[in-house]
């Protein structure tokens, strides 16, 4: 059964059924999220970083 917040909505489909089977405490898959949606945000900044500096590649 789930704790805590819903993943992110981009994350969900593949990562919260593996997410549920893992054998980790509430604070274990907390930890596990909160990296997960870090890396998440690290990559989406990286993208966008590079649509700005080269926009004809959009």
């Amino acid at each position: 059964m789930r704790t805590g917040p819903a993943p992110h909505p981009a994350l969900a489909p593949t990562w919260s059924p593996v997410l549920d089977r893992l054998p980790l405490g509430d604070l274990e898959r907390r930890r596990v999220l909160d990296e997960v949606l870090r890396a998440f945000a690290v990559n989406t900044a990286v993208f966008q970083e590079l649509a700005e500096q080269f926009p004809a590649a959009r």
